[in-house]
């Protein structure tokens, strides 16, 4: 990494339909920030934490999830002051200074990083785990017709199988131009399409090459892996839970 102070911070959201009603919490992290940010957005004023900054926010988009897109897709907006971004899903958390994850995965040779997919390596397939997902995940989150057409617009274009999949519960992300232009996209991809990020995440990187892409090797996910990666030591998640707060 090049000379200089690193102005950094670690964003998370927890937006909800329904305010009184919360999926997962805020990692309950006790360690000194050492100069890092860590900043929640939410729309629940029952989200409370003695380490995050909780900023309380109305202008939600079509509804929770469209609003938790926005906010992931786009840190140079939302957060413009900061030279790197660390997004974690409100159920990911990390084990060791955030500082040497930005150096380890980053450093002076890539743009973005994120792990690999647990069990996928086409685009294509994670279309068909999304319009197939059991019923105890919850109602499609939107149209199917979307995905499909999602799907079959970038196959047109040219992408193609094969080229690779990411966990975007993780990310990181250096502040530069051919990042924000690629958040840009990212966004109205979620906007206008469909809200399954993994799917438009590296159809986009296809599209932008000239992005310098670290795939992280290990999985932060809990279950196993259909394609044998190991665990990270250092990044992992929480159980999610449903918790009424009102």
């Amino acid at each position: 990494m090049g000379e200089g102070l690193m102005k950094l911070v670690n964003y998370t959201v927890m937006f909800t339909d329904d305010p009184n009603k919360l999926h997962g919490d805020l990692v309950p992290y006790t360690h000194d920030k050492e100069g890092v940010d860590y900043i929640a957005f939410t729309n629940s004023p029952h989200v409370k934490s003695d380490f995050w900054d909780v900023r309380l926010i109305d202008d939600m988009e079509k509804d929770g999830r469209y609003t938790a897109r926005k906010y992931k897709t786009l840190p140079h907006k939302i957060l413009p002051d900061y030279d790197f971004h660390i997004w974690t899903d409100n159920q990911v958390y990390y084990t060791v200074d955030p500082k040497s994850l930005i150096d380890g995965y980053l450093g002076d040779d890539y743009d973005v990083a994120a792990h690999k997919h647990i069990d996928r390596e086409c685009m294509y397939q994670e279309v068909e785990a999304c319009l197939n997902r059991p019923p105890a995940a919850g109602p499609p989150r939107q149209d199917p017709q979307l995905l499909i057409k999602q799907g079959e617009d970038y196959r047109k274009d040219g992408y193609p199988e094969m080229n690779g999949l990411y966990e975007t519960g993780f990310l990181l992300r250096r502040n530069c131009e051919k990042v924000r232009k690629f958040n840009e996209q990212w966004w109205d991809e979620s906007i206008n399409r469909t809200t399954e990020d993994q799917v438009s995440f590296v159809y986009l990187l296809w599209k932008n090459k000239e992005i310098r892409m670290n795939g992280i090797e290990y999985t932060l996910c809990a279950h196993e892996s259909a394609l044998g990666r190991k665990k990270s030591p250092y990044v992992a998640t929480m159980d999610k839970f449903w918790r009424s707060v009102g």
